[in-house]
């Protein structure tokens, strides 16, 4: 069972709880498909919990520890629920009636347990796992039957570095791609829940070149090129600008048309003293 002193760290997991238990309470009232809008939600920054940090990030990383709710059943199914981890890194939301009564099963059970993606199916091409994996798994209790989701809720993960796909898999053993929204901010992310699995945010795996280096430098020669031209454009119109500026240099004595055309040159004057 959680824990139910609230801890600093999940106000914002609370937060989010509440938000969309409110949506989905519209949605069910006004009888009408209503998309939740997400943006502008405030989100807190927490260090993030690693099952398997990066070595980056392995000093002071704190292991995140599944979370385990029981959800009271009645007649008509199951209560609206709102449950987090411990550390709100995921946050289910299911509506009143997600499930239906299951014999003399009196409560549903959630369990939230992180997972290591590396101990699960590789993500598809071009991308990549982007902090941890979750189970989600739902069961009757006491019976321990596996339980079917009637009405859909949603999932919220929080993840290390901006996401923009939630991937889903009922066993871990190959990946789809789920309709994902971004939750107030890049590295939180939200999608709707129809089944329990696996559930994994993710990240977009940049091209790296043949030394080793990030495809950053690709961008560098061009923005080498682009200053050139930019040094170009504003230099050789100020250097034409000043030759032709400069004065014509002194050329040789014209001759009259008629001299040319006799091939004669005009006789000059010669400067003499005057005569008294």
């Amino acid at each position: 069972m959680n824990d139910s002193s609230p801890a600093p760290h999940r106000a914002g997991a609370i937060v989010l709880a509440v938000y969309v238990a409110v949506a989905l309470a519209t949605m069910a009232l006004s009888g009408r498909h209503v998309r939740p809008l997400f943006e502008g939600f405030p989100t807190q920054q927490i260090p993030y919990k690693w099952v398997k940090p990066p070595p980056s990030f392995a000093t002071g990383n704190q292991v995140p520890q599944p979370s385990i709710t029981d959800v009271p059943l009645d007649a008509s199914g199951s209560k609206a629920i709102g449950v987090t981890t411990e550390d709100g890194q995921l946050v289910l939301n299911l509506p009143v009636g997600a499930t239906t009564a299951n014999g003399s099963d009196t409560a549903l059970r959630v369990l939230l347990r992180p997972l290591d993606p590396a101990t699960l199916a590789p993500v598809p091409s071009g991308l990549l796992a982007n902090g941890n994996a979750y189970q989600v798994q739902l069961a009757y209790q006491p019976s321990g039957a596996p339980a079917t989701i009637k009405v859909a809720g949603n999932i919220i993960l929080t993840v290390p570095s901006p996401s923009t796909t939630m991937l889903f898999s009922p066993d871990g053993k190959a990946w789809q791609k789920l309709v994902t929204q971004q939750v107030g901010g890049p590295t939180v992310i939200g999608s709707e829940f129809t089944a329990g699995g696996y559930f994994l945010g993710t990240a977009v795996k940049h091209k790296v070149s043949t030394k080793g280096t990030a495809s950053s430098v690709p961008t560098v020669v061009l923005a080498a090129i682009t200053a050139a031209l930019a040094l170009a454009i504003f230099f050789v119109p100020l250097g034409i600008r000043r030759l032709r500026s400069r004065p014509a240099a002194p050329g040789p004595a014209r001759t009259s048309r008629k001299a040319r055309a006799s091939g004669r040159r005009t006789p000059t004057k010669k400067k003499g003293k005057r005569r008294r």
